[in-house]
């Protein structure tokens, strides 16, 4: 009952809206009772945090993890953290970033988005360890590119046609020039 639960929170909260998603919507459709559901989570608070957490770790951790780790050479792995922000951004889309920021502002208030800011910190880590054989600073390239991939992510949801072809090849050469500190081209 709890994964059906939260395979059903998993579809509707970054498809809709943390707020306008019912603690009765979410029950309906996975085929519990609202008192099953609070059972298993002690509120829709406590539901939404541990969607967020999954859809992060699936969504962005793994993927991350799995792009640095590959044995492509540092610029490729730009390139391919670039492609994995326009796919995550053209398939969740704005509302997916609304939940983030939606629930993640509750949980802060509440003394409870220390999961998120571990998240965050191993996304860093890992982004970090990219970036380990070049002279310079790593972590500040790590949050750059961080900052520039959710930047990308962002536009793309606004003006996707600025990210095909040419302009997106173009895009992703400045990008690791900057990012790897060497002219593009």
């Amino acid at each position: 009952m709890r994964e059906a639960i939260l395979r059903v929170a998993l579809d509707l909260f970054p498809s809709k809206s943390y707020s306008k998603v019912s603690v009765d919507e979410i029950a309906s459709r996975a085929g519990v009772s609202k008192g099953a559901l609070f059972h298993y989570f002690r509120s829709k608070l406590d539901l939404a945090a541990e969607t967020l957490a999954r859809l992060l770790a699936r969504v962005v951790v793994r993927p991350v993890r799995r792009i640095v780790n590959s044995e492509l050479p540092v610029g490729d792995k730009v390139d391919e953290l670039v492609r994995l922000s326009l796919e995550t951004s053209k398939r969740y889309g704005a509302r997916s970033l609304s939940f983030l920021i939606e629930v993640y502002s509750e949980l802060e208030e509440k003394g409870k988005a220390y999961f998120v800011r571990e998240m965050y910190e191993e996304l860093m880590g890992e982004l970090e360890s990219l970036f380990s054989g070049i002279s310079g600073r790593p972590r500040a390239r790590a949050r750059i590119l961080a900052a520039v991939l959710d930047g990308i992510a962002v536009q793309y949801m606004i003006s996707p046609e600025r990210f095909e072809g040419e302009e997106l090849e173009s895009l992703m050469e400045e990008l690791r020039g900057v990012i790897l500190c060497r002219t593009p081209g």
